[in-house]
């Protein structure tokens, strides 16, 4: 689960926007980040020692970004182009009926409702942080709303990286640890949502094959906070991973 960079939908702080995410010295799994010394916002994922190891943890996407962001992308140009051409004014409501509208079953109203909720109302972010249509591309213009979906924290384990891992999962989804989830769902750190626990039931031979139903069940977990950034005892792992 490498922290790969990619080029689209990257503000990985984005969750730290929900106060039930940001770090008030707990030392516990959902305290995940921490806020600007000065600014009213998340600056940076607080990592925590990987309980088993002695290795500090990082956002481990279970099902990796490059899986998926290129279906976003997609998406996200629809939309854009929607906006642009007679649906606007270029503003959330508009891109939230736009998505609806095109994707009807993936639960998009959901992440608008969470992006009002907790990441506005709650946690004091600005609209133009998830749609902004001063933007210069569709990526300045989408990229914060289309970043909630790519960091949703259903999809996060908190993990060694992979050279702690020899190399594993690299590229690939990362079955150990949906494994876990799966089959040890009471433990303490795991609070697997029912939508995301199904999926991977459903798809645990081929975790990338269902590309919009794993958007769709990711999309419907925003609807109960807090959950994901999983964090177990690394010595009960299914597979050796040090």
């Amino acid at each position: 689960m490498n922290e790969v960079t990619l080029a689209v939908f990257d503000t990985n702080a984005i969750h730290g926007y929900n106060p039930q995410y940001r770090d008030y010295g707990g030392n516990g799994r959902f305290d995940a980040f921490d806020m600007h010394d000065i600014h009213p916002r998340p600056v940076r994922f607080h990592n925590e020692l990987v309980p088993g190891t002695q290795l500090l943890d990082h956002q481990g996407h279970i099902v990796p970004q490059g899986n998926y962001t290129p279906r976003l992308m997609t998406i996200a140009a629809q939309v854009d182009h929607d906006l642009q051409n007679g649906h606007g004014p270029y503003n959330l409501a508009n891109a939230n009926a736009r998505l609806v509208h095109h994707h009807p079953g993936m639960n998009f109203q959901v992440v608008t409702t969470y992006i009002q909720n907790r990441l506005m109302a709650a946690g004091g972010a600005p609209e133009a942080i998830f749609v902004d249509g001063n933007g210069a591309d569709v990526e300045e213009r989408l990229g914060g709303y289309f970043s909630v979906i790519n960091w949703n924290p259903a999809n996060i384990c908190r993990a060694p990286g992979d050279n702690h891992r020899n190399g594993y999962p690299g590229n690939g989804p990362d079955n150990a640890v949906a494994l876990k989830l799966l089959i040890d769902p009471n433990n303490p750190g795991i609070v697997l949502d029912p939508n995301f626990g199904g999926f991977l039931e459903a798809n645990i031979a081929n975790l990338l094959a269902n590309v919009d139903d794993f958007i769709t069940s990711c999309n419907a977990c925003l609807a109960v906070t807090p959950m994901g950034y999983y964090k177990f005892d690394w010595d009960n792992l299914l597979t050796p991973v040090i």
